[in-house]
């Protein structure tokens, strides 16, 4: 399934469709279209992450501009190397690559604007044997702070709307 979805992706960018990625999607899309995914040497990455906005496409504008989003992670692996012809929107220490776009056709996203807290929480704890304790732990730890500094899934949303609406 995995190459019949890389086959379409193809076929969309051949004719400038629109497409968005998020999590395995952005990494499909990436590698599909040149880039390179593999294993993050960081390990996991789960629980609330922040990322620099490096560039801001059009859908990204707004007032006052928007320097940092949170959102949920859920991943181990992760883009290395954009496609040709990529831009890199949004940054971590962690993860290099946590947006970027194809020109105006294609936006990708690694983390989960579609997550609730409740799900990440309850996908830490059940991966807890996979992820080891000390990354669930600061993963569940991280949803803690959520009262203090909320995630940005809707303003997620409203790029993803707007990428749509153009």
């Amino acid at each position: 399934w995995i190459s019949d979805l890389s086959e379409f992706i193809l076929s969309a960018e051949k004719d400038r469709a629109p497409q968005m990625g998020i999590c395995f999607g952005h990494q499909l899309i990436a590698s599909t279209l040149g880039g390179e995914v593999a294993k993050s040497s960081a390990g996991w990455g789960v629980g609330v992450k922040t990322f620099d906005v490096v560039a801001t496409a059009p859908w990204m504008q707004a007032e006052p501009e928007i320097t940092e989003f949170r959102m949920l992670m859920s991943h181990q692996d992760q883009v290395l190397r954009l496609p040709p012809g990529a831009e890199l929107l949004a940054t971590s220490h962690y993860c290099p690559v946590a947006a970027y776009r194809v020109a105006d056709h294609v936006f990708c996203v690694q983390g989960h604007p579609e997550f609730v807290p409740e799900l990440s929480e309850r996908l830490i704890t059940a991966r807890r044997p996979a992820l080891g304790d000390q990354v669930a732990d600061a993963a569940l730890l991280s949803l803690q702070d959520l009262p203090q500094h909320p995630l940005n899934h809707q303003l997620v949303a409203e790029w993803t709307a707007r990428f749509f609406q153009r």
